[in-house]
């Protein structure tokens, strides 16, 4: 997915308010403050992808190709390790026309075969914006994920901070 103006208002926001305070001295809340501003810029992520998915229509798909993009996991006094991800490319008919559109989400197995037909559902203001019906749960999970982490980090740099302090 690409930047978009609130992604980039909520970095360059962040950036601001991180560098005033850092400026400042009070360097104690800086992480809070990039934290803040990584669980806003998701929570937008995620509720944009929400209202998109909120007037879904469901079609049959077909899966006309893949992408194939090759990752690597480099692990400190080893080899590099190489694999591939795979995402469809699905073609549908919607009210204006026939569509063909790339599916965001990557994985390593290709749990599906060209010329097979699935259920999606797309938004009719987006048409190109579409999800598979039962996996609907992947075109959120990473900004979840992303929150989640964001808050167990910044919960223990706190306690850190706190403890410190007191001892």
């Amino acid at each position: 997915s690409k930047l978009n103006v609130v992604d980039i208002a909520c970095m360059v926001m962040t950036i601001i308010i991180g560098s005033c305070v850092g400026i400042s001295g009070d360097l104690e809340v800086l992480p809070i403050l990039f934290a803040m501003g990584i669980v806003v810029w998701a929570g937008i992520q995620l509720m944009t992808v929400k209202s998109l998915m909120k007037d879904g229509i469901s079609v049959t798909a077909r899966v006309v190709d893949y992408h194939v993009k090759t990752k690597v996991i480099r692990r400190r006094y080893q080899k590099p390790e190489k694999y591939q991800v795979y995402a469809p490319i699905m073609e549908y008919e919607t009210v204006s026309g026939t569509i063909r559109a790339d599916y965001p989400v990557f994985d390593r197995e290709r749990w599906y075969q060209e010329q097979d037909e699935w259920l999606i559902c797309y938004n009719p203001s987006q048409p190109e914006f579409f999800w598979f019906a039962e996996r609907e749960g992947e075109m959120t999970s990473k900004y979840l994920l992303l929150i989640i982490v964001t808050v167990l980090i910044t919960f223990v740099t706190v306690i850190m901070c706190v403890v410190e302090k007191n001892a």
